[in-house]
């Protein structure tokens, strides 16, 4: 799970709130959500303005679909932090194993990966 910022035109009347912080201009932010098996996008949720954090997003959001399934949690950033059993996150790996951390550790790249063609392929 992460959030990703895409570029728009300036809204009008201007606000600040549209700034994205990653591009310094008017964006919006969109929640994707990629199989740890597959690689497939399985979730999205926007689009939000481009100031409000990925954790408020997940809470508006997919928080409530997950409640629904027992046992089920996402892979995520620190920017997730704060949402205990529902959320894994980078610095809950102590304790793990080196496979452990290896594994997460290339989920994050898929997904880093998947936000880059984004925007290479200007979607969205």
């Amino acid at each position: 799970m992460d959030g990703t910022d895409f570029r728009i035109q300036q809204v009008l009347p201007f606000s600040t709130t549209w700034n994205s912080h990653k591009f310094k201009g008017p964006g919006v932010r969109y929640e994707v959500g990629i199989a740890i098996q597959t690689g497939w996008i399985v979730w999205t949720a926007g689009p939000y303005r481009a100031h409000v954090p990925d954790i408020e997003i997940f809470r508006n959001e997919l928080k409530a679909q997950l409640l629904k399934t027992p046992g089920e949690r996402v892979e995520a950033d620190a920017g997730y932090g704060g949402e205990h059993g529902l959320v894994d996150l980078p610095d809950d790996m102590i304790g793990s194993s080196r496979t452990q951390k290896k594994a997460k550790s290339i989920v994050r790249s898929r997904h880093e990966t998947c936000n880059k063609r984004f925007k290479q392929f200007n979607c969205l």
